[in-house]
């Protein structure tokens, strides 16, 4: 099963990489879906901040960018901020990969909230519920479904 949840937050982004991923996406997607599958990432800058702090976000990041998401933390109210971490949970448990790419597991302890959803593929039914738990959107839109199961 695939779902797409709506925030109703602003969707940040920083890494040039994802802005022209999401914008071929919405190309390519877009009128086919008729606009469900249409991204207009804002891509983040301090002059923003304040307003975004009001209104909430969601942004995407990886550990690439580790520096500048530890600015970021510096500036907003831990117990309000959270990681859905959603990388397979080996690159910070397994002693083999943390030596390997200590940066996962650094990456997770910078933040004081963590909920592990590992996405990647189809996620399960368990997976979709925790999304939905965790996000607390206003609105799900299911785009396919097991055809024995109803969500």
């Amino acid at each position: 099963m695939c779902l797409i949840v709506f925030c109703f937050q602003s969707l940040c982004i920083w890494s040039l990489f994802m802005k022209k991923t999401m914008a071929y996406f919405t190309e390519r997607e877009s009128k086919l879906s008729k606009g469900l599958f249409s991204f207009e990432p804002l891509f983040y800058n301090e002059r923003m901040l304040k307003k975004l702090r009001q209104t909430g976000m969601t942004m995407i990041v990886g550990t690439s960018q580790m520096e500048r998401v530890k600015g970021l933390l510096d500036k907003l109210p831990q117990e309000e901020t959270l990681l859905v971490y959603s990388s397979w949970d080996g690159y910070y448990k397994d002693p083999e990969q943390i030596k390997v790419n200590p940066k996962y597991k650094q990456f997770r302890e910078m933040f004081h909230n963590v909920v592990d959803i590992h996405t990647s593929g189809h996620a399960d039914r368990q997976t979709i519920e925790k999304v939905i738990k965790t996000v607390k959107p206003r609105e799900v839109i299911c785009i396919h479904k097991e055809a024995d199961a109803t969500l």
